[in-house]
């Protein structure tokens, strides 16, 4: 079970730091240090710990951690996934997704920038 526990971490690590190498190697060596520091432990209540513990970073690594990418215009831009759990704010369709603008665009109705609607 810790070994299933540290692939499904180890898979989640790789989908979230796709494109940046210098983030996944270090995700995965603090994720090896981690379980390393616990191989020998043999109390099955903190053995069950630890992989809740596993669970709840896995949880957190796939509905709660993003990866901004610089663009081309030197601006960074997040690539949200549809259908996660609370992400109220992904686009449910690429037709869905507003094209940059030039030039700022203020709300009809208040003052807030960029923005179409809210």
């Amino acid at each position: 079970m810790p070994r299933l526990a540290y692939l499904r971490l180890l898979r989640a690590s790789a989908a979230l730091f796709k494109r940046d190498a210098f983030a996944l190697k270090s995700a995965r060596a603090e994720l090896r240090s981690h379980f390393e520091a616990h191989r020998a432990e043999r109390d099955s209540r903190r053995v069950a710990a630890l992989l809740a513990d596993a669970k709840d970073a896995l949880d957190f690594m796939q509905n709660n951690l993003v990866q901004a990418t610089r663009t081309q215009r030197g601006t960074y831009a997040v690539e949200l996934k549809p259908g996660v759990q609370g992400n109220e704010f992904a686009p449910k369709h690429p037709s869905d997704v507003m094209p940059y603008a030039d030039e700022p665009r203020r709300c009809d109705d208040c003052d807030l920038p960029n923005v179409t609607k809210h």
